[in-house]
């Protein structure tokens, strides 16, 4: 009564968008065959509570991810499980200047097993060297807040300085390496010249950086 025609046209439009849609199929879903479309607004803030909750309760558990692993110098091949004990995780992307301030350097770490608290050590796989964050955080919008623990499937944010890369493996102890992400080719975006022979040692760092 309140709406008058204006309920009427978006019940209607309602009926026709389930209507031309396939019904929902939760296996499909996890299937990667089927994806669920939501109307909403986020700039007044409608709907978005229910992708939110959506999201909470048609997403998969954590599951088992594959590694591989050396022994006697030959690669072996690992399943690790998301309540096994040790910490591990995979950088699945790195994100520079997040904060303008302080043209920070963000290594996004999806956690796969064990537990992270902050001061654990941690160990980059791929060179060996020890990983001492100066903060890991979490986000959700523009917000970022820190970290206290994190379990798998959950994503954190490792501020860096450098030295880690796009598909690293980060644990706290063994030696493995996880596989399955895709990774394309870099197209040519610019030429650089040097006009200054005795800045190659910056060109140098500036170029290894863009590459990280």
């Amino acid at each position: 009564a309140r709406f008058g025609k204006a309920y009427d046209d978006a019940i209607e439009s309602m009926e026709l968008a389930v209507g031309a849609s396939i019904a929902w199929d939760h296996q499909e879903f996890l299937a990667a065959r089927l994806t669920p479309v939501f109307f909403g607004s986020g700039v007044n803030n409608f709907g978005v509570m229910e992708v939110l909750n959506a999201v909470v309760d048609m997403s998969p558990p954590p599951g088992a991810r594959i590694a591989y692993t050396e022994v006697n110098r030959q690669r072996e091949q690992k399943t690790i499980h998301p309540e096994d004990k040790g910490f591990s995780g995979v950088v699945f992307k790195v994100q520079a200047n997040m904060d303008a301030n302080h043209r920070d350097r963000i290594a996004f770490v999806r956690v796969a097993s064990g537990r992270y608290q902050p001061g654990m050590k941690m160990k980059v796989q791929r060179t060996g060297k020890e990983l001492r964050p100066t903060s890991v955080v979490t986000f959700m919008s523009q917000r970022r807040e820190a970290v206290d623990e994190a379990y798998a499937g959950d994503i954190i944010g490792f501020t860096i300085h450098g030295g880690v890369q796009l598909g690293d493996s980060i644990t706290d102890g063994p030696a493995l390496q996880f596989t399955g992400l895709p990774f394309f080719a870099p197209e040519l975006f610019m030429t650089v010249v040097l006009k200054n022979p005795l800045r190659s040692k910056q060109l140098q760092q500036g170029l290894m950086e863009l590459g990280e």
